[in-house]
């Protein structure tokens, strides 16, 4: 009976151990807390299984729908063309009082170029709550237009309209071809940790150190962060794991350091998009990432993100 109670001790004594060790390593860690609203969102329509290269988008009911939840939880958001039902993203935004920053999809094809800027010149004298334009998402990445071309087109329309313009690239472009910054009036520019390989745990102060330079080396432009942000699923990418832990970990300790830093920012995306994979990187500092985006929108739409569900947050 002694050598029972004695082995039950030993037993129970282990227990504790093992439950006071695993509390000690899982214990929760505090994050900031979610805003009560963001600065803005990136916003494709675009369902699971939509093919961007295809036509028809989304419809009007659809759309507004979409942009009834973002309105919710923002004041603004960036698109990335005006073909289409795209192109009535920002007539339904201004019935919610909601900014846009229209975006203008250009690559190698001249003839979506030119439809591409021909809705511009029809909508945006119409749309009050248009109040910047991004002419282009990665052109100068991919390599559909050279700096000289864009710059060219830039400067036209910046002489056609009174509402800011500029064009969307990751820091590294903006620091390799600095005559851009010319022809533009602010930096918009991308910063997504994730596919640089960055820990999460550096993620944010990687983001801080990029805007850091940036503001050094273009002191008398504004900057935007056209995206950022951090994918719930994936696979992993050097130091870099994809989870909905770790997107909302990013999102929450981003979100407090653009509180305090002032940045101007749009969230990537509006809704999470399990359609938007890594993609094999290009020559670039730290492993910047390239595209493989067919068109804009090239995301297949899940549910809202970051993390909310119904009207509110997580």
């Amino acid at each position: 009976m002694r050598a029972i109670r004695k082995n039950s001790f030993f037993l129970a004594a282990i227990a504790v151990a093992t439950a006071v060790l695993w509390a000690g390593l899982n214990r929760p860690i505090p994050e900031a807390p979610w805003p009560e609203r963001v600065k803005g969102f990136a916003f494709s329509p675009l369902r699971a299984g939509a093919d961007p290269a295809r036509t028809p988008y989304p419809g009007r009911d659809e759309i507004a729908a979409d942009l009834a939840l973002i309105e919710a939880n923002a004041a603004s958001l960036r698109t990335y063309s005006l073909l289409g039902s795209l192109g009535e993203i920002p007539e339904l935004a201004a019935a919610l009082d909601l900014n846009v920053t229209a975006g203008v999809w250009l690559d190698r094809d001249p003839a979506r170029g030119a439809a591409e800027l021909a809705a511009l010149r029809e909508i945006l004298p119409e749309r009050d709550n248009i109040d910047r334009v991004l002419v282009g998402n990665e052109t100068i990445l991919r390599g559909d237009l050279s700096v000289a071309a864009l710059s060219v087109l830039l400067d036209e329309l910046r002489a056609e309209f009174d509402v800011p313009i500029g064009t969307a690239e990751p820091w590294h472009i903006w620091f390799a071809n600095p005559e851009l910054a010319e022809h533009v009036d602010f930096i918009a520019v991308h910063l997504l940790p994730y596919w640089e390989g960055i820990h999460i745990d550096d993620a944010v102060e990687f983001v801080a150190a990029r805007m850091r330079e940036l503001q050094a080396r273009f002191p008398d432009l504004p900057i935007l962060i056209a995206e950022v942000g951090w994918p719930s699923r994936g696979r992993s990418r050097g130091a870099a794991e994809p989870s909905g832990v770790n997107a909302a970990a990013f999102l929450r300790r981003f979100m407090q350091r653009a509180s305090t830093e002032g940045y101007d920012y749009f969230l990537m995306e509006a809704f999470d998009q399990p359609g938007n994979a890594p993609t094999k990187a290009k020559s670039a500092p730290t492993g910047a990432r390239s595209t493989s985006r067919g068109g804009p929108n090239s995301r297949s739409r899940a549910r809202l993100s970051p993390y909310r569900t119904g009207r509110g947050w997580r």
